[in-house]
């Protein structure tokens, strides 16, 4: 087996995944759910990974992880992880959205004359939500329009008419809500969920010279309320005293380390 060794990684959501590849292909992988304390387990199930597969840190090539939208503090785990571990062992950064990770886990041959809706937990009432459609070498897909956060009964005035394939860790929340509006629903049981095993093709085939930010992709600021001088509270995305707002609303953050408190991107 010949290409890249990449170790990936996912703390965007419910579930901590961690996995270890040649050329696209798995070596070894580890799957947890933890609804928080990514960072507790995370170098324990790399370490679990690496002996599996009877690699160490030296042989990689690269580190993939996600980087949202999902768990605020689950996003800066896993970059912070990816950050460190690429700045020590000079290994590439792939960073791929949690959408690019939940359509990579769909069956394409099912996915024909659907469109593919990825949608990831909020870790509230809404889902984070991108609508994609079969590539024209339908072994692939195609983002349309920017991703977006929707209640589920909110999901069939907003998604494209015609059949669909739910795909990522949210699609379970939103199926009763489409069939009971008349829609043809699929939803594949490998593909209902985040897999790091997934990042590994998406890594191996990613250009070295043009690789993705590897900065946060957030929807919404984190939830999180700021103490001022007076004892008062300030909310999120406000300025008080010559603070920084935390960030916008629906956008890329810029810079390298923008860490701050909260939990829901």
């Amino acid at each position: 087996m010949t290409g890249r060794i990449v170790l990936a990684f996912d703390c965007a959501g419910r579930e901590l995944s961690v996995a270890l590849g040649r050329g696209g292909e798995v070596l070894a992988a580890r799957r947890e759910r933890r609804l928080r304390g990514h960072g507790e387990r995370l170098f324990g199930l790399i370490q679990e990974v690496l002996s599996d597969a009877g690699l160490n840190y030296a042989d990689l090539d690269m580190i993939a992880v996600t980087r949202g939208p999902g768990s605020f503090t689950g996003l800066r785990i896993g970059l912070a992880a990816a950050r460190g571990l690429a700045l020590a062992g000079g290994q590439a950064v792939f960073a791929a959205t949690t959408f690019e990770l939940a359509v990579a886990g769909v069956p394409f041959a099912q996915a024909e004359g659907r469109h593919i809706v990825a949608l990831v937990d909020s870790k509230r009432r809404d889902l984070f939500v991108q609508i994609a459609t079969l590539g024209k070498d339908k072994r692939g897909s195609e983002p349309i329009g920017d991703p977006f956060a929707a209640e589920p009964a909110q999901l069939d005035d907003l998604l494209p008419a015609g059949r669909l394939l739910l795909c990522g860790d949210g699609a379970a929340a939103a199926v009763d809500s489409l069939q009971a509006a008349g829609r043809s629903v699929l939803v594949p049981a490998e593909a209902a969920g985040l897999d790091a095993r997934w990042l590994l093709s998406l890594a191996d085939g990613a250009d070295r010279e043009e690789l993705p930010p590897v900065r946060p992709l957030y929807l919404r600021p984190p939830d999180v309320t700021l103490p001022t001088p007076s004892g008062s509270t300030t909310p999120p995305g406000s300025t008080t005293g010559g603070s920084e707002p935390l960030g916008p609303k629906t956008s890329e953050t810029t810079g390298a380390n923008e860490d701050g408190p909260g939990d829901a991107v």
